[in-house]
C-alpha cells in the first residue's frame, strides 16, 4: 500500500515545511557550502581543544567474578517472629551500655 504524502495537521506540522508534504523534494534543498578547508580548521580545533583538556584516570575493564553475580541480599528479619535464646546470647553489647538485660528502664 501506498502512503499518503498529505500531512494531516499536528503540533508538528511546522516541521514539515515549506512545502508540508510527507515526502519533501529534496532537490530543492540548500547546498552544502562549507568548504574542505573550513572543516578541517573546525576538526584541527576541536582535537587541540581535546588535547588541552585534563584526562581523568583510566579504570581497567575486568570481567565480574561469577560469584559476586550470585550473592544474596541478606533478607531482614521478620519483626513478628520471635527471636530465639541462642541469638539473644550471640549478640554482643557494646561496654558503653549502661542497663542490665533487653530493657532500658
Amino acid at each position: 500500500t501506498e502512503i499518503s504524502n498529505e500531512l494531516p495537521y499536528t503540533k508538528y506540522f511546522e516541521y514539515f515545511g515549506p512545502d508540508f508534504t510527507l515526502h519533501p523534494d529534496v532537490s530543492t534543498k540548500i547546498e552544502n557550502q562549507n568548504t574542505k578547508q573550513y572543516l578541517d580548521q573546525i576538526k584541527q580545533s576541536v582535537i587541540e581543544n581535546l588535547r588541552v583538556i585534563p584526562n581523568s584516570p583510566s579504570v581497567q575493564m575486568q570481567q565480574v567474578p561469577p560469584d559476586m553475580l550470585s550473592m544474596e541480599i541478606a533478607a531482614e528479619p521478620d519483626p513478628d517472629e520471635r527471636v530465639t535464646q541462642a541469638e539473644q546470647d550471640a549478640r554482643i553489647e557494646h561496654p558503653s551500655e549502661f542497663y542490665e538485660g533487653g530493657k532500658d528502664s
